[in-house]
């Protein structure tokens, strides 16, 4: 038991005061800066915040979800 006590704190993660479980769903806020096809299936370069540097990944587009607005460009 104090085996998984332990465990389980070491994975958890610290986000506002609310601690993070394996397993819990999270949201990454990102723009997606570029579209392009790739096998027949449209890819999203997505750019967001990494330890205060930007980075860029590319996800398929079904594997994000868009909240509905842009930043006006």
């Amino acid at each position: 038991m104090a085996v998984e006590s332990q465990t389980r704190k070491q994975n958890q993660m610290t986000a506002e005061g609310k601690g993070i479980v394996v397993g819990e769903l999270v949201t990454i806020t990102a723009a997606v800066i570029e579209i392009k096809m790739e096998e027949g299936r449209r890819m999203c370069l997505a750019r967001f915040d990494r330890n205060g540097e930007s980075v860029g990944e590319w996800f398929r587009e079904d594997e994000v979800i868009g909240l509905g607005f842009d930043d006006g460009e």
